[in-house]
């Protein structure tokens, strides 16, 4: 029953440059984060903490990277979510799924037909 104000967009256009410029501001978030803490970080656990901090917000990104920064299996950190923050990493998981299905159907229809 609560009265809720929330975001219009003229547009889909504007919505997406909304969506966009957010994105961007978590994507500086997560590599000022990284750099400050000496984390090398590849595309997927690049995009992982881009989606934690837009899911979760920066504070939670921040201590889901600290738990990362300590674990020794980078790759099965993000893949099986050892994370206290399970909540976000099921968002994320679910996001980083879809993105590799994209990826995986761009790849297959760009190769070139013989």
């Amino acid at each position: 029953g609560m009265s809720v104000k929330t975001a219009a967009f003229m547009n889909n256009q504007d919505a997406l440059i909304a969506k966009s410029a957010m994105l961007k501001m978590e994507e500086e978030n997560v590599m000022n984060y990284a750099k400050k803490n000496g984390l090398e970080l590849d595309d997927d656990a690049k995009d992982y903490f881009i989606m934690a901090s837009y899911n979760g917000g920066p504070g939670s990104m921040q201590k889901m990277m600290d738990e990362y920064s300590k674990s020794k299996d980078k790759k099965g950190f993000i893949e099986r979510g050892e994370t206290k923050y399970k909540g976000i990493h099921v968002n994320v998981n679910r996001r980083m799924k879809m993105r590799k299905q994209i990826n995986d159907l761009l790849v297959k229809n760009s190769t070139p037909k013989k």
